[in-house]
């Protein structure tokens, strides 16, 4: 997906949350693999003024529904309603982006290990600030490849998705075999 498409993507992803009653930083559930449409989804939240909770599907039910339930998200995109908000909705004008740097970008939840999974809530300008460093850290430029790894419902995943993307790189995710 070049630029232009990620950013005209993830524009009709924001019309599709607008049109949906997204409200300003409201949490939207992404359940979506290791697929392009992860970040045009993520993107397209921000756009819209809301923050993300990436659910991984291989968690189980009971897992997914506290989340839910905890964030009270109103929205969860699937990687068919991605494919329906990019097929129907029109890109949302640029002066309409919503975000601000004290407004919340994500929340990833814990492991739970110690009891119940806490929501750990990431601002947009701890967000920048980390892919700030990340990319001068690493040196990326225009020329950087950064392979998807890391699951997207785990904090580490973030590096993996912007820095490259905010140098001119390229954020590569992959669908994998695990058998």
């Amino acid at each position: 997906m070049s630029y232009s498409e990620l950013d005209e993507a993830s524009d009709k992803i924001a019309t599709y949350l607008l049109e949906h009653g997204l409200k300003k930083e409201a949490f939207v559930a992404i359940c979506i693999g290791r697929c392009k449409e992860f970040m045009a989804a993520a993107l397209g939240v921000h756009k819209a003024s809301g923050a993300y909770v990436p659910i991984d599907l291989d968690y189980p039910a009971a897992r997914v529904a506290y989340m839910l339930e905890d964030s009270e998200a109103g929205i969860v995109l699937t990687e068919k309603l991605v494919r329906q908000a990019l097929e129907t909705c029109a890109p949302l004008p640029a002066e309409n982006y919503g975000c601000t740097p004290e407004g919340l970008a994500y929340m990833i939840y814990t492991s739970g290990s110690t009891g119940k999974p806490k929501g750990v809530m990431i601002q947009h300008k701890a967000l920048v600030n980390f892919v700030h460093f990340i990319r001068e850290r690493w040196h990326l430029t225009e020329k950087s490849r950064i392979a998807c790894h890391s699951n997207f419902a785990f904090d580490a995943s973030v590096e993996d998705l912007y820095p490259a993307l905010t140098a001119g790189g390229l954020c590569l995710c992959y669908v994998y075999n695990q058998t």
